[in-house]
């Protein structure tokens, strides 16, 4: 009786093992992935080609970072924030208007 209860104890130990340490590679790997991300355009060539678009980060102590994502069509990598809480302004130009 002694036997089953410690082979119950041996298995149930081992189980959860098993789960936190999949636990930990999945946070692992999303985190890995969130570290990456960038702002991307989308959209038809001819209005791209004609659009401008500035963004603004606020991040959470309040400062102000700007920077340019599409400028008459050249799109430029802006990594967002991932590790804390930031605030986005944008501002679109078409035409000049």
């Amino acid at each position: 009786m002694e036997n089953l209860l410690n082979q119950h104890i041996k298995g149930f130990s081992t189980t959860i093992v098993k789960v936190f340490l999949q636990l930990l590679l999945i946070t692992t790997v999303a985190c890995t992935k969130m570290n990456e991300q960038t702002f991307k355009v989308f959209g038809k060539e001819d209005i791209l080609k004609n659009t401008k678009i500035n963004i603004i980060k606020i991040d959470d102590r309040g400062a102000k970072t700007e920077n340019t994502l599409l400028f008459l069509g050249k799109e430029y990598d802006i990594n967002a924030e991932t590790e804390a809480g930031a605030t986005y302004e944008l501002y679109v130009s078409y035409k000049d208007s």
